[in-house]
């Protein structure tokens, strides 16, 4: 009998089980893994009926222990603007992903790019710099790179860097948007 050509790998269940449990919408989830909300809305249902009943998915339990250095990061792009979503543990083992993402940002059309923290747990000092020295690399091209709601497990470690010196940090893709292209912002010198 032939398998199934849309049955979804042991790898996909994983980043779906992480995902959800960071909070990120199932319609975020479906988007980000090119996957029908039908599929993700099944499958999140599946997991919330087996953490209701106490039963656990040993291949879930067994990528427990790699959690703590997992980063995924999402480029979303807008009509105008592109937004980079991070996911997980951001320090220098893993500060090449990111460095992907934002070539890519830099080598595209878009005038501006937000980096959302909002799901990271951790940061390290190296990418701290790596984003002021990110944002420095899209002023002197004439663009426009911001942090975009940072998580409340970072924030004192922003602080401690002084990132908000050098990188504007602001708390909705609204207010990130209307800085970007407003014709009166002090971060719109074109």
């Amino acid at each position: 009998m032939q398998k199934q050509s849309d049955e979804l790998s042991l790898e996909m269940y994983h980043r779906i089980y992480r995902m959800i449990k960071r909070n990120i919408e199932p319609k975020v989830i479906a988007a980000t893994l090119n996957l029908p909300l039908k599929t993700v809305n099944g499958i999140v249902m599946r997991i919330k009926q087996k953490n209701d009943s106490g039963v656990t998915d040993s291949a879930f339990v067994s990528q427990e222990h790699s959690v703590s250095d997992f980063l995924d990061v999402y480029l979303y792009t807008k009509t105008r603007y592109a937004v980079i979503q991070l996911v997980g543990v951001l320090h220098k083992r893993n500060l090449y992903l990111l460095e992907k993402e934002i070539d890519k940002a830099v080598t595209a059309p878009w005038k501006a790019t937000a980096l959302r923290l909002t799901d990271v747990l951790l940061i390290d000092s190296d990418s701290c710099n790596f984003i002021r020295n990110s944002f420095i690399k899209f002023q002197e091209l004439g663009r426009f790179l911001a942090i975009l709601d940072p998580s409340p497990q970072i924030e004192a470690t922003l602080s401690e860097s002084k990132i908000e010196d050098t990188v504007p940090i602001f708390g909705t893709e609204r207010a990130f948007e209307d800085a970007a292209f407003s014709n009166k912002s002090i971060f719109n010198k074109s």
